[in-house]
Parts: C-alpha cells; sequence; structure tokens
C-alpha cells in the first residue's frame, strides 16, 4: 500500500522502504486516537483550551508528514535509522556491560530505542514516527506552559507573540519525527518545567533526564 504522495521512483533510491504497510496505517490510528486522549488529559489538568490544543497537534502532525515527503526524497536520517535499527537488542545479548554501554550513547540510543519497538511490538515506520512525534509536540507544549507561566501578567501583545514563535514551522520540523532532536527538546522542556514549578519531579528524575 502506497500512502506517499511522490512517485515510488522518486522516492529514496537506494533505501529499502518503498511503501507503508496497512497495519502500519491502523496502528498509526489507533496510536493517533490515543495521543489525543492524552492531549485531552493534560487539557483537562493544566486547564488549556482543548480545541486550540488540538489544532496544534493537528499543525504538528501536518509537519511531520512533510518531514517524511522530504525523508523519502532526500534519503533523510529517519530512514537510515530505521533501516539500521532492525535486530538491534539481540546482538547485545551475549556482550560485556563496558562493550554495551559505549553503544547506547548518542545515535546509537537512538536506535537501540527504535529496535525495541520494532522488535516487541513490531512496530514499522509510521506507528514510530507517530510516537516521536508526539513526543516532540509533548515538548511543545510544555515550552507553551512555561511561557505562558513566565508571561501571566503580560499584555495579550506579548503572549501573542510568545504563541506566534511556537508556531515557526523550524521548531515543529525538528521535533516532529524519528531523531535524536526530539528526546532532547522533550527532556529539555521538563526540566525547564521543573524549574518553573519548582519540586515538580524528584532530583533522581531531574538528574536522569539531564543525563539524556
Amino acid at each position: 500500500m502506497n500512502l506517499f504522495l511522490f512517485e515510488a521512483n522518486n522516492i529514496c533510491n537506494g533505501c529499502e522502504i518503498k511503501s507503508i504497510s496497512f497495519i502500519d496505517v491502523i496502528i498509526s490510528i489507533i496510536l493517533f486516537l490515543i495521543n489525543l486522549y492524552i492531549i485531552f488529559l493534560i487539557c483537562k489538568n493544566y486547564k488549556l483550551k482543548i480545541k486550540y490544543i488540538f489544532v496544534f497537534y493537528l499543525y504538528h502532525i501536518g509537519i511531520s508528514i512533510l518531514y517524511l515527503q522530504y525523508a523519502f526524497i532526500y534519503q533523510g536520517d529517519v530512514l537510515d535509522y530505521y533501516e539500521k535499527s532492525s535486530n538491534v537488542i539481540n546482538s547485545f545479548k551475549g556482550l560485556g556491560f563496558t562493550y554495551s554501554l559505549q553503544h547506547i550513547l548518542g545515535t546509537d540510543f537512538l536506535i537501540l530505542i527504535l529496535s525495541f519497538f520494532k522488535d516487541y511490538f513490531y512496530l514499522e515506520l509510521l506507528s514510530l514516527n507517530i510516537i516521536f512525534n508526539f513526543i516532540g509536540f509533548l515538548g511543545l507544549l510544555y515550552t507553551y506552559l512555561i511561557i505562558r507561566s513566565i508571561t501571566y501578567n503580560n499584555n495579550y501583545l506579548v503572549k501573542f507573540f510568545n504563541l506566534l514563535f511556537l508556531c515557526l514551522p523550524s521548531i515543529h520540523w525538528w521535533t516532529s519525527s524519528i531523531g535524536k532532536d526530539v528526546i532532547i527538546y522533550f527532556c529539555l522542556s521538563l526540566i525547564g518545567w521543573n524549574f518553573v514549578n519548582k519540586s515538580l519531579y524528584k532530583k533522581s528524575t531531574l538528574a536522569v533526564l539531564i543525563l539524556i
């Protein structure tokens, strides 16, 4: 099942992925609905306007679709990460702790995460992209909460420009798909939210976020 906007012969010359499976689409839809429910709970907890946050999320999804199209045309890193993540976890079995530790840093850490979802949950490219896209969206959402807390007493013009800043395509672009940027940005947002809301997380949790 080919779901790409471009012709197959123009997509990612040299990579194995040429289309997205029907099962992957179904799983992605289920994950999307779960994400919407999580967003609903977050909006309820932080007293956010649900309809605006939903639109914000759909905007982020739209950027993600464009990012995937770009990746398939120009062979982006997301495809390289995905293809390298096959059976990576099995290769760790029998290796020493020191050797394994050397390969869970940087890009290898990301590939290890992808391998976990692929080998144990049988997720494919689109469903994995939905997961990382949502993590990136949560990072943006916490950024919005930070800005809202800092500019709570400011006038509407300041609040408008803060909201406009969060709608910049470049911010959504690098947090919309599979990549290290998504995890880093999400952790930084949680750290920032922790400082704005003191004692929100335990010191041990904060230390883990900083290490990531």
